[in-house]
């Protein structure tokens, strides 16, 4: 539903440099002996996708599971004359897996990518490491690549 996607879309908003969409359901399913239910009115998923457009300068927006002609009816009628509001991305490098990122900065600190540099897996790493010997610990990134 809307709610749960918000602050990922905040997120995307910032970052992305691509326009942005946005199909939810109308509310997460609610299961019942009918089947699922979906929650969301259609002034309520309007309301959210209207805020979507002004917040986060969405592209495009639709509906999914759960919305009914009446629901996307009154989506059109509320972002039909919207301008999606300018963004202003700015993307970090970093790498990304299937529930996070992990900006690619460093303030002080040590960061290692690399099987070989991975104290758990290395314990010729791992001593050079906690012994403060940084050149070593450099070195033998220098020899994975």
């Amino acid at each position: 539903g809307p709610a749960e996607m918000s602050e990922h879309l905040r997120y995307l908003a910032r970052h992305a440099r691509i326009p942005l969409s946005v199909m939810p359901n109308a509310g997460l399913p609610v299961l019942t002996s009918d089947g699922a239910h979906y929650p969301l009115s259609p002034a309520e998923l309007a309301d959210a996708q209207e805020s979507f457009v002004r917040d986060y300068g969405l592209s495009l927006v639709g509906g999914c599971c759960g919305t009914t002609p009446e629901h996307l009816r009154q989506v059109v009628e509320r972002v039909r004359d919207l301008t999606p509001t300018p963004r202003d991305p700015r993307p970090e490098p970093g790498a990304a897996s299937l529930y996070q990122t992990v900006p690619f900065r460093q303030d002080t600190s040590y960061l290692a990518i690399g099987e070989r540099t991975n104290a758990n897996g290395s314990k010729k790493f791992r001593e050079a490491m906690l012994d403060g010997r940084w050149d070593d610990c450099v070195e033998m990134a220098r020899d994975q690549i």
